[in-house]
């Protein structure tokens, strides 16, 4: 479920409160497309910390990213290898 659905939900306690979210725990399988998602909002390693180790680590992140993207698409003959 995308977190700005999670906001307009109703809550059974005070405790379970979307403002005041300081962690969440993302399933394995999710992970890769929310890293995707927050990227093309410009949440990343380079904006959140601006200097040459977020940089580095965007472009390295960026890079994973794209070759774990690559993979997928030529093993379901998406694109040729």
């Amino acid at each position: 479920m995308p977190v700005d659905q999670l906001d307009s939900q109703n809550y059974p306690t005070k405790d379970c409160d979307i403002h005041r979210l300081r962690s969440l725990i993302v399933d394995k399988d999710s992970k890769r497309e929310i890293l995707r998602e927050l990227n093309e909002l410009a949440i990343n390693s380079r904006t959140m910390y601006p200097d040459l180790i977020g940089l580095s680590k965007g472009i390295l992140a960026d890079c994973v990213l794209r070759q774990i993207t690559q993979r997928q698409r030529t093993t379901a003959g998406l694109v040729p290898p």
